[in-house]
């Protein structure tokens, strides 16, 4: 009977020893998640970090931004042109296709429609001999 007891009462010791082992790696799971998947400069107040998580690393490079700034120069470029107008050479010939609508008339007022700003893409097309562009006007 008395090891009945004494066996009892060493599983509780250990139960009291693992639960409170499961405390301080559920704190220490939940404080490395919230390092990892939160903005590490969103800082929570009243959340301190556990004694075992000290970064002397971090702690230094803190210390060392305030220290350090530097000026770089100003400076301006030049806007490049669009790809589209430098891609193919004036040189070669054009085809011009035209792009028009069936319907001369609205579909809600039946009023006639009236031209607008023609579109114009150019695309480089190619025959086994020769090289042409095809001007799309809609």
């Amino acid at each position: 009977m008395q090891d009945m007891t004494a066996e009892i009462a060493a599983l509780k010791k250990e139960n009291h020893l693992l639960k409170s082992q499961l405390q301080q790696l559920e704190a220490r799971l939940a404080l490395l998640s919230q390092k990892t998947f939160q903005k590490t400069s969103e800082k929570h107040p009243g959340q301190l970090e556990p004694d075992f998580e000290i970064n002397e690393a971090e702690f230094i490079v803190d210390q060392s931004d305030a220290v350090e700034t530097q000026t770089i120069a100003e400076h301006s470029r030049q806007k490049r042109a669009p790809k589209s107008k430098t891609l193919i050479p004036e040189h070669l010939p054009r085809v011009e296709v035209k792009h028009e609508c069936q319907q001369r008339d609205c579909a809600c007022c039946q009023q006639p429609m009236t031209p607008i700003t023609p579109v114009v893409q150019e695309q480089l097309a190619c025959l086994p001999s020769r090289y042409y562009v095809v001007k799309h006007v809609f």
